[in-house]
Order: C-alpha cells, then structure tokens, then sequence
C-alpha cells in the first residue's frame, strides 16, 4: 500500500483558501438564487441535470 503524503504547510493554507472560497461562492449563489427565484443552488442543480437528461 502506498504511503500518503500529506500536504506541506503552504499547500494546505491554499487549500484552505479554496474551500473557503467554494463555500462564500456558493453561498452567494444560494442566496441570489432564493432572493430572485426562490430556488436553492441545489434545486437548481436537479433542474440542470434534468434538462440535460432528454428522453422526454
């Protein structure tokens, strides 16, 4: 089994980064997306994925 390697301090901190980022990104989406349709990021997102499936 391969031995994992965990991230140096500078890696983590920009992981971090990211994800905090992802999270204020996608909140700010919800919540323009409640306010204007009363949709949720995740309603939306099951919205995409069934348009997208065709087959009628």
């Amino acid at each position: 089994m391969a031995e994992v390697e965990w991230l140096d301090d500078v890696e983590m901190r920009a992981w971090r980064s990211l994800l905090g980022a992802h999270r204020r990104l996608l909140q700010r989406l919800d919540a323009e997306l409640q306010a204007s349709q009363d949709l949720s990021v995740s309603d939306y997102g099951v919205l995409v994925e069934l348009s997208e499936a065709g087959g009628g």
